[in-house]
C-alpha cells in the first residue's frame, strides 16, 4: 500500500508557474496602483528656417490604473469516521491531512489559472453548439464548441456548478434554477460534450436558451447578471481581446491600452502565423521584450511538426529545444525569444501571447490555508 495518492488530474499552474511572485497591494489599500503613459507627445511643429510660430501643445496622456483583489475560497468537507480515524492514528491524521491538503491547492491552484486567463472573458470558459445540445427533465447534455474546448477547463470538472448565459448574454434561469451541475464529461478534440443536471425549472429554461443559440458558460458565481461583471478576477483574455474599459481606462479612446488579435482563419497554427501575429503586436507597440505563447495541446503537436518540416538536422546538432520534437519550441521573432508552451487550460481554438516580465498577479496573499484569525485551524464542524 503506497502512502500517497496518484493523482490522475493534469498540471494545470502553468501561468501560476510563469508569474510565481505575488505583487501585495496590502501597503496600497484595496487597490492596486501603477501609473502608464498611454500618449506620445504629439505637441510638433516644422519650422522653414525663419522665424516661425509654435504649433498648440499636445501632450502625452498619463493615468494610473486601478487593480481590485478578489478573494477565492475553496471549501471541501470531511466525514465523521475519517475525521475519527485521524484523530486516533497519527499516521492516518498525516496521510489523510496531507492528501487533502494537497488535492484543495491542486483544485483551487487551477481554478486560479482557469481565472488568470478566462476571467471576466466575453467567451466564458466555453460555448455551447446550437444543433445538438439539448435539455429535458432535470438533465441535459452540453456539446461545446471544438474552437472553445480546453480539456484543462473540464478535466475533473465532475461535480462542478457552471452558470449559462445565452444568445443574448443574459443569464439563463434565476436564482437556485440558474445552477447547474456537471455529471459527466467526454473528452474528445471534435466533438467535447458533458452531461449536468439541475432543476426542472432551469432545465426548462436552459432547453429554451440551447434551441435560440449559442450559450456561454461560466462557473458558477464567475459571472454575475452576464458573463462578464461577476467577481472573478480579469484575465489575460479579457484584457487583450477586451474593446471595453478596464482598470479604469478605456481602451477606445487609447487605442495602447488594448490588446492584439490576430486572426488565424479557422486553420492550422503555424509558425509563420505566430510570428505574423507576434508582428502586429511590436508594430503597434508594447511587445519588446521575450514573449511566451501559450497554446493548446493539439496546437503545440501541430506547430512541433511544423518546425520539424522547415528545418534539416545532422549529426553534429544535438539540444533539448530544437531536437525533432521538443518540450518547448522557440522562434526568433521581431520582438525577441518568442517560447510555445503547452497550456492545457487554453482553448484549441486560440493562443495567447504574453510579455513574460510585464505580467503581475495582485492579490493580498497567496493561496494558504490559514484563515484571518484562526491561525492553523482550517477544519471546522459543520452543523
Amino acid at each position: 500500500v503506497q502512502d500517497k495518492a496518484q493523482s490522475l488530474l493534469p498540471e494545470n499552474a502553468v501561468l501560476l508557474k510563469l508569474v510565481p511572485e505575488l505583487t501585495s497591494n496590502t501597503e496600497e489599500g484595496r487597490k492596486y496602483l501603477i501609473p502608464v503613459q498611454l500618449t506620445h507627445e504629439n505637441g510638433i511643429t516644422y519650422g522653414d528656417g525663419s522665424v516661425f510660430a509654435l504649433n498648440a501643445a499636445s501632450s502625452a496622456v498619463y493615468d494610473e490604473i486601478e487593480v481590485d483583489s478578489y478573494p477565492m475560497v475553496l471549501l471541501t468537507q470531511i466525514s465523521e469516521s475519517v475525521a475519527g480515524r485521524m484523530a486516533n492514528s497519527e499516521k492516518a491524521f498525516i496521510t489523510e491531512s496531507t492528501l487533502r491538503a494537497e488535492v484543495m491547492y491542486q483544485s483551487l491552484a487551477r481554478f486560479y489559472e482557469i481565472s488568470m486567463l478566462y476571467g471576466k472573458a466575453v467567451g466564458g470558459i466555453a460555448t455551447s453548439i446550437i444543433t445538438t445540445s439539448v435539455a429535458s427533465g432535470t438533465t441535459g447534455t452540453c456539446y461545446i464548441t471544438p474552437a472553445t474546448y480546453a480539456p484543462g477547463i473540464f478535466a475533473g470538472a465532475v461535480g462542478a456548478n457552471i452558470n449559462f448565459y445565452d444568445v443574448n448574454g443574459a443569464l439563463v434561469s434565476t436564482a437556485a434554477d440558474s445552477v447547474f451541475t456537471i455529471t459527466a464529461v467526454v473528452h474528445s478534440n471534435t466533438a467535447p460534450r458533458f452531461s449536468l443536471s439541475g432543476t426542472s425549472t432551469g432545465i426548462t429554461a436552459l432547453s429554451t436558451a440551447f434551441t435560440a443559440g449559442s450559450c456561454v458558460i461560466t462557473f458558477n458565481g464567475a459571472g454575475g447578471s452576464t458573463a462578464v461583471n461577476g467577481n472573478d478576477m480579469m484575465g489575460l483574455d479579457a484584457q487583450i481581446v477586451g474593446g471595453a474599459a478596464f482598470f479604469g481606462i478605456d481602451p477606445t479612446l487609447y487605442p495602447l491600452w488594448q490588446g492584439q488579435t490576430f486572426a488565424v482563419g479557422s486553420a492550422t497554427l503555424t509558425m509563420s502565423k505566430v510570428l505574423s501575429g507576434v508582428g502586429q503586436c511590436v508594430a503597434v507597440g508594447g511587445l519588446n521584450s521575450e514573449a511566451v505563447l501559450m497554446v493548446a495541446a493539439a496546437t503545440f503537436q501541430n506547430l512541433n511538426a511544423d518546425q520539424a518540416a522547415l528545418r534539416q538536422y545532422d549529426g553534429s546538432y544535438s539540444g533539448k529545444e530544437a531536437e525533432n520534437g521538443a518540450e518547448d519550441i522557440t522562434y526568433r521573432g521581431p520582438n525577441g525569444k518568442i517560447t510555445v508552451m503547452v497550456n492545457n487550460i487554453t482553448k484549441q481554438g486560440e493562443a495567447h501571447a504574453i510579455p513574460k516580465k510585464y505580467v503581475k498577479r495582485v492579490g493580498v496573499h497567496e493561496i494558504t490555508f490559514k484563515r484571518p484569525g484562526k491561525n492553523d485551524e482550517f477544519f471546522q464542524e459543520i452543523p
